[in-house]
């Protein structure tokens, strides 16, 4: 997607090179930015869980699998509050629960989240408001738990006033 937000966080995943982090907390994912699939621009980042987590593993997460895009040390300034928006789509073929969860860290509400669920091949936007950061800075993270595939876009944080 064409990025329009007031920091720089680069939501559209056509940044060269990629600014966003993979982390894989259980489970075998396959990450990728993918130009057959997007909200708006040229590419999104895919997000595919192979294979889910062993039994052990799954109860210590608290899920079946567990994977995410992220970025932290994103500047705030302080005196001022900001809005995260995010499209996401899941594949139309998903199997069973597939839970998006978008959190913005280190916020004076410490991480703020907003859910998502399948969206059987449809573009959703997910947001969340009132984002103050007394720290300077946030981290964003896209979160997936379940097998299937998720594709996210147009990421953005923006402030809504100040």
């Amino acid at each position: 997607g064409v990025q329009t937000c007031a920091l720089p966080i680069y939501g559209g995943f056509e940044a060269q090179p990629p600014v966003w982090q993979q982390n894989v907390q259980g489970g075998r994912f396959r990450f990728d930015i993918d130009t057959t699939q997007k909200h708006s621009g040229t590419a999104s980042a895919l997000l595919q869980c192979l294979e889910q987590a062993q039994v052990a593993e799954q109860k210590l997460l608290n899920a079946t699998s567990w994977a995410r895009w992220y970025q932290v040390n994103i500047g705030a300034d302080p005196a001022r509050t900001y809005r995260l928006r995010a499209w996401y789509r899941t594949a139309s073929e998903c199997h069973g629960p597939v839970r998006i969860k978008i959190w913005v860290t280190n916020t004076e509400k410490t991480t703020m989240e907003v859910r998502g669920l399948n969206t059987n091949g449809i573009w959703r936007e997910l947001k969340i408001d009132g984002i103050k950061s007394p720290a300077g800075q946030v981290g964003v993270y896209l979160n997936v738990d379940g097998v299937g595939t998720v594709w996210f876009d147009d990421v953005e944080l923006a402030v809504v006033n100040g």
